[in-house]
């Protein structure tokens, strides 16, 4: 049996020119049945196409050394990430129907780490007035339930009701995602709400990702906005360092009021996270031009550092 899996035994060209997408997306996928780690060829320029291809990564992988070329002019799946990162285990069912401001413990019969979001479908938090005015967004909030019952901070919001909860349970072996020059060629789709999510999506827990290069070629004037080049949801623990982003440009559409606003664009989203990490990233955009929209995004997370960082703009909307 081989050590890993390259690109290359599936097809893929590395010319920049070919498409290589489908055959990433095989190989990850018989990484993932024979649990090997995936390993990039230095040197190679991989050219990712617009099909709408996911490729699940459940196993390490290496991409040291080489680029990736991500051409989303008229892509076929706005909302289909290239990477998904995700875990082989399946959530937990958890026996409760109320939780209270403050709270510390919760029984959790499960014998392993959870990352848990509670929400209250019933409530309304966070109602936006002005240009792009909305009715709020349904009462949320994240935490990690470790083995023996205790929540890893104390609970934000009172919760009468339940109408939903998750209960991932945390990977015991770290993935790694190590190097990797990717260059997106942005989307030409028109100047409204469409975002774009062709990313790294994350929703394992327990996962490094170091060493990442993104950078943005192709931007005009329209053009739909982003939702993260690495986008985490419904995780934890996970470690981002030693990365360098890139803003992108703010383009304008017409707001819930019928006015002119501009448009939240991301190269970092965060999505209902806990106990996440960003030490030593950077971007290469300048933090002072007000051409470009801020780096970083984050909705209903908890208990984030960030270290020794240098980014434009911090949306934490709902955090």
């Amino acid at each position: 049996m081989p050590s890993f899996i390259p690109y290359e035994a599936f097809g893929a060209v590395g010319d920049g020119r070919a498409d290589d997408l489908p055959a990433i997306v095989k190989a990850h996928q018989e990484a993932n049945r024979l649990h090997l780690p995936v390993k990039a060829q230095a040197g190679a320029t991989y050219y990712l196409s617009p099909k709408g291809l996911t490729a699940t990564v459940q196993t390490s992988v290496d991409w040291t050394g080489a680029h990736f070329i991500i051409d989303d002019v008229g892509c076929e799946n706005p909302g289909a990430p290239i990477f998904h990162v995700a875990s082989a285990m399946e959530p937990l069912s958890l026996a409760v129907s109320s939780m209270a401001d403050g709270q510390t413990t919760l029984p959790n019969p499960h014998g392993c780490d959870l990352f848990v979001a509670v929400e209250n479908a019933n409530h309304r938090d966070y109602i936006r007035k002005g240009l792009n005015q909305d009715n709020g967004h349904t009462r949320t909030d994240v935490f990690v339930l470790d083995a023996s019952g205790r929540l890893s901070s104390p609970l934000s919001f009172d919760f009468e009701q339940i109408t939903r909860l998750a209960a991932h349970p945390i990977d015991n072996k770290p993935l790694t995602l190590t190097g990797g020059h990717f260059t997106t060629i942005a989307n030409q789709a028109e100047s409204k709400y469409n975002y774009h999510y062709r990313n790294i999506h994350i929703t394992r827990s327990n996962v490094d990702a170091s060493g990442i290069t993104h950078r943005i070629t192709g931007e005009g004037d329209h053009g739909a906005p982003y939702n993260g080049f690495i986008r985490l949801s419904d995780c934890a623990r996970v470690h981002i360092h030693d990365c360098l982003f890139t803003a992108h440009r703010i383009y304008w559409t017409i707001g819930s009021a019928n006015l002119p606003v501009p448009m939240g664009s991301y190269d970092i989203r965060l999505d209902r996270t806990a106990e996440i990490r960003i030490s030593r990233c950077t971007q290469t955009t300048d933090i002072h031009d007000n051409r470009y929209w801020g780096l970083i995004a984050t909705n209903f997370c908890r208990d984030l550092v960030f270290e020794d960082c240098h980014f434009s703009r911090f949306d934490a909307t709902w955090a």
